[in-house]
């Protein structure tokens, strides 16, 4: 079946190589990294292979590398992605390791860049299953580490009709640290051998946690810290719920005088139907780009059209709600705000985060809200009596404290296998 992976494989690169050559010749993709030509110059240190999708799996590998260079300082650290921005994001994220497209499933390529850099590891970050690639770096040698390793339920109806191909490929798996008992079952049930598979965790509290975030501006400090005033965010909202979440603000200011509201659109592109859904209930605000004091307008609701600013407003907070979650969309992240001590809520739809949401919950730092309406009442009752939110931003932030430190054993897991 492995066979039949190859060939299959090749004959999609031949129908798509015009493709291929036409994209590298205008936007510059990589083309000859893709082949495995590399301008890797070896020296006498270890290297090790990361490999990344995106941007999510980026992030992940920040959170490892300082507590790997740690341990063992004189590493070479090589980075592989698959787009233009994955790239040119790993440069600006990891300026001293070599960086470069992964090489296409090949034989060919893959063993031109086994030859170029000698890896003693390769770590694959959650989901990155690439046969040829682990089938013939185990060949050489090479150990093989998935890390963050995770199934969604979709993926592994997926998986699963390919079954045959992923069970061989995955014993040839050295270690994979999951993030849940269901990743771990569902990468057992594909194949993987019950010894290299083990629960380790997310390494998203350790990424909350440490997150670079800006300083706010004075004018947004100024605006959003007023005395007295309970502070309510709703936070990466997207398209299809916002005017839900317009309702409940309506709703929240009819009966209450002392907040401070602010409304970020997930999307820089929807600040315009926040706008106009704002205006159809004759609320008025004023825009982030605006702002030049915080007495503009007597008890505004703010929108934030700007990129960036959100995160290190979340400290300022008292409740936020995490967007993208009264439609089935997902979900964002709730530890971004739990992490800075505030009060959490969300709608039902957080299949993208389930696991922290529910942990959130759990914990008593954060809860579900159905609706529009159900957002309003817990915005008035909380508002009420700021204890509440306090309490529970301390027992978000608390949850996030405690699920930290998984970046650290990680790497101490790679050091054993080096």
């Amino acid at each position: 079946m492995y066979l039949i992976y190859r060939i299959v494989f090749l004959l999609a690169l031949l129908i798509s190589w015009p493709y291929l050559v036409l994209r590298a010749l205008i936007g510059g993709h990589g083309l000859k990294e893709r082949l495995g030509i590399w301008d890797f110059v070896p020296d006498d240190r270890k290297t090790i292979w990361f490999h990344a999708a995106s941007m999510g799996e980026l992030k992940v590998i920040a959170t490892i590398l300082p507590r790997l260079n740690e341990i063992i300082p004189d590493i070479r650290i090589v980075i592989t992605t698959i787009t233009k921005t994955g790239k040119k994001m790993a440069g600006k994220l990891f300026p001293s390791a070599d960086i470069y497209y992964l090489p296409l499933d090949t034989i060919f390529a893959v063993n031109m860049v086994k030859r170029k850099i000698r890896p003693v590891l390769l770590v694959l970050v959650e989901t990155e299953i690439w046969p040829v690639l682990i089938k013939q770096l185990k060949k050489k040698g090479v150990k093989i580490v998935i890390v963050n390793g995770r199934i969604s339920r979709e993926s592994f109806r997926f998986y699963k009709i390919f079954k045959f191909l992923f069970s061989s490929v995955l014993q040839s798996v050295d270690l994979l640290m999951a993030q849940t008992d269901s990743d771990c079952k569902r990468f057992i049930e594909l194949g993987a051998l019950p010894s290299s598979v083990g629960v380790h965790g997310n390494t998203k509290f350790d990424q909350a946690l440490i997150r670079d975030i800006k300083p706010s501006a004075k004018e947004l400090v100024d605006f959003i810290n007023e005395e007295d005033k309970f502070v309510f965010i709703a936070g990466s909202v997207r398209a299809g719920e916002i005017m839900e979440v317009i309702k409940a603000i309506y709703d929240i200011r009819r009966d209450i005088n002392n907040i401070k509201t602010i409304i970020a659109p997930r999307h820089m592109k929807d600040s315009k139907l926040v706008e106009k859904s704002l205006k159809s209930f004759n609320i008025s605000y004023i825009k982030r780009t605006g702002l030049q004091r915080a007495g503009d307008i007597e008890n505004p609701v703010l929108v934030l059209d700007t990129m960036g600013e959100l995160g290190g407003l979340y400290r300022f907070a008292d409740l936020a709600f995490v967007g993208g979650s009264f439609e089935p969309l997902g979900g964002h992240d709730p530890l971004e705000p739990a992490s800075a001590g505030c009060m959490v809520c969300f709608g039902p739809y957080m299949d993208n985060s389930r696991v922290f949401a529910d942990l959130l919950v759990q914990s008593g730092g954060a809860v579900y809200v159905k609706n529009g309406r159900e957002l309003a009442h817990l915005v008035k009752e909380v508002s009420a009596d700021k204890k509440i939110a306090e309490v529970m931003g301390e027992k978000a932030r608390q949850t996030v404290v405690s699920g930290s430190g998984i970046s650290k054993r990680i790497a101490q897991k790679l050091v054993e296998l080096i």
